[in-house]
């Protein structure tokens, strides 16, 4: 669910994988990320 992807998403952030301006999407199980994109 939604609350399971932002714990993922935030362990990302923690451990430096993911820089938190970068945008993401969560596919199944596969993490996508959606660098600076302006929406």
């Amino acid at each position: 669910g939604y609350a399971e992807n932002k714990e993922i998403a935030q362990q990302f952030f923690e451990s430096k994988l993911i820089i938190p301006t970068d945008r993401f999407i969560l596919i199944d199980s596969h993490l996508c990320l959606i660098c600076r994109i302006n929406y």
